[in-house]
């Protein structure tokens, strides 16, 4: 992500992984922070979501491939998008996607949260839609089916991930009746509100306002 963020045109990067390493807010970024950096772009590399160019005494160059893991060449989703909605609209689908505050890096989210946590936020905001720029955003109900078969996520990851958002205050958690065509009568069931305002004014182990 913190790759896909820092892109422009040219989907080709160098960076120090001490700048990596100090971006995501690791401990020791001179030392064991650039080595995670470095194990996380090898990584990267082995599984195909970039190609990474290295040489001895000199910063590795980053070549930065479809996050789908497909391989290819990346190319900006919304150029691509526009380029392809109209002649193969199936294709384009592929490349919608959603806009993250910068703050959640530039507030140290971005290292904060585990990796559960940062999946369910990614799916609440795309659940949320629309709303997520209202003061007063729409409550989401992620049911586990709906999560594995929307996101392939697990029970686990779906639990932990909103258990986590709920106590740093990035979303507010409620037992709220679910809509009663669902059902043949109303039942209470964990919804949950993303709370922007949390993550763009406020930073990790700090109160909201």
């Amino acid at each position: 992500m913190s790759l896909l963020w820092v892109v422009h045109d040219d989907p080709t990067l160098t960076f120090p992984a001490r700048a990596w390493a100090e971006l995501l807010g690791l401990d020791q970024p001179a030392t064991a922070g650039a080595r995670r950096i470095k194990n996380a772009l090898r990584w990267l590399d082995a599984n195909q979501f970039i190609d990474l160019e290295s040489a001895r005494g000199h910063d590795a160059i980053v070549h930065l491939l479809e996050d789908s893991g497909s391989g290819r060449r990346y190319e900006l989703p919304g150029a691509t998008y526009t380029r392809l909605r109209r002649s193969k609209p199936a294709a384009a689908d592929a490349h919608r996607y959603i806009q993250l505050p910068r703050e959640l890096w530039t507030n140290g989210w971005i290292g904060a949260l585990s990796g559960p946590a940062l999946t369910m936020l990614l799916v609440l905001w795309l659940e949320t839609g629309k709303t997520i720029k209202h003061p007063d955003p729409k409550w989401v109900w992620l049911s586990p089916s709906m999560a594995h078969d929307r996101y392939g996520l697990s029970e686990e990851t779906r639990l932990k991930g909103a258990q986590e958002l709920t106590r740093l205050h990035l979303i507010r958690t409620s037992q709220r009746a679910v809509p009663p065509d669902a059902f043949q009568f109303r039942r209470g069931r964990n919804s949950h509100q993303v709370q922007q305002q949390v993550l763009v004014g406020q930073q990790p182990g700090t109160a909201p306002a």
